[in-house]
């Protein structure tokens, strides 16, 4: 079906298909994919939790540090080595599956992927975010609202586009970098959708993703129906990944990290930046750092309703006060 497929859009592009059978993480399957890699890479990839594998977990893990050991040199070879080898054992065959597509994209191409929101949240995902950051260039992330656009889906989707970067680019820590080109961050929620488009009520033409596209890329951009858009932070992300994952063996083997605790303390730091959830509802005239403190009285909060009695709330005076209220 596949090969069929691809054959009615080659014909009409004058573009020949290939069909590759077999496992991904074999190195022997590479011998008929191309040596320099490909202008596009898309992929879903595979959510299959790490206790589903049956102790294959290892297996793929050695599979693709084989592949990275063929078909990357100089600095990308030693950065997706060290993710290979330092990525949690419970990660999900997402993760591997991520770091084999996006080594399969020659710099300067793109890579586009369809993920749940998690990628930004999960722990073991947090390899997978430095290499978008070290590797790439985030240029778009598109997001649905709910209901969602899968319905058996638990959590949101994201379509992520992102262009790797040159090796020599790549091959400058995220530390020494100063030029932090923003990226996009686009909602798409259910009105603007048509029976036959996600996007088809906000762009009526005949090509509404097409045209879709064209407007993300567009700098003087018209308001449309049931689509938001705002700038996407990649440094504020960095220092955001920065403090959480300063700890791990992969990050301190390819970045010059202080540990997690000094970072904390930094009035610059991540710890003292209003979380993006925030941004939009609370002044502009709070500062990070009342925001920090803020976050130490939400802990101290939140382990007092731990011990808090049935009928009783807890909050936070604004005198830093910790009181009692009985509830009926």
């Amino acid at each position: 079906m596949c090969k069929r497929r691809l054959q009615h859009i080659g014909c009409a592009k004058g573009t020949a298909s290939n069909v590759v059978c077999g496992d991904a993480f074999s190195l022997a399957t590479y011998d008929e994919v191309l040596e320099s890699g490909y202008d596009l890479v898309i992929t879903n990839p595979p959510y299959v939790r790490y206790q589903a594998l049956n102790g294959r977990s290892e297996r793929v893990r050695h599979g693709l540090a084989d592949i990275v050991e063929q078909r990357l040199s100089n600095s990308a070879r030693e950065i997706w080595r060290v993710l290979t080898n330092g990525y949690s054992g419970l990660a999900d065959l997402s993760i591997p599956a991520w770091l084999l597509s996006a080594l399969l994209v020659k710099p300067k191409g793109r890579l586009a992927l369809v993920v749940p929101a998690t990628w930004r949240s999960r722990d073991y995902a947090d390899a997978i975010r430095y290499l978008l950051l070290r590797c790439f260039q985030l240029e778009l992330i598109v997001e649905d609202t709910q209901p969602g656009w899968f319905s058996d889906a638990l959590v949101r989707t994201h379509l992520i586009v992102a262009r790797r970067l040159p090796e020599d680019e790549g091959a400058k820590t995220l530390s020494e970098r100063s030029d932090w080109p923003a990226a996009l961050w686009v909602q798409v929620s259910p009105e603007a959708a048509s029976p036959q488009s996600l996007v088809g009520m906000a762009f009526r033409g005949d090509q509404p993703e097409s045209d879709f596209a064209v407007w993300c890329r567009s700098a003087g951009r018209p308001n449309v129906s049931g689509i938001s858009v705002r700038t996407f932070s990649l440094e504020e992300e960095w220092l955001a990944l920065r403090a959480r994952a300063a700890g791990r063996s992969w990050m301190k083997s390819l970045e010059q990290v202080a540990p997690a605790s000094s970072l904390s303390a930094q009035p610059n730091s991540v710890a003292a930046l209003v979380p993006e959830a925030l941004r939009d509802i609370i002044p502009t005239t709070l500062t990070g750092i009342r925001c920090a403190r803020w976050m130490k009285q939400a802990y101290v909060l939140g382990k007092a309703c731990e011990r808090g009695a049935t009928g009783s709330s807890m909050y936070v005076s604004s005198s830093r006060m910790l009181k009692r209220v009985r509830t009926l």
